[in-house]
């Protein structure tokens, strides 16, 4: 019987610890996507300057940041 409530104590354990541990796991969601203006293009690079991801999944994932959180970056995949 021991074995058995040492089993469910290690359990209990381990689920209560998970939901902590899984949320502060990821620091920052990376979203790939490609190129759809008007809602993810990349704009810039004209005369040197690096080209920066722009458009409304921009701004709605910045709310969503701030609803969660959680910190998103957006990337265009070529």
């Amino acid at each position: 019987m021991f074995p058995l409530r040492r089993l469910m104590f290690l359990a209990w354990a381990f689920f209560t610890a998970l939901p902590f541990h899984a949320a502060s796991a990821e620091e920052t969601v990376t979203i790939c996507g490609e190129s759809w203006p008007p809602y993810l293009y990349e704009a810039g690079g004209e005369s040197g300057k690096q080209k920066s991801v722009a458009g409304i999944h921009l701004q709605n994932f910045g709310f969503l940041s701030e609803l969660t959180g959680l910190e998103f970056k957006l990337r265009v995949l070529p």
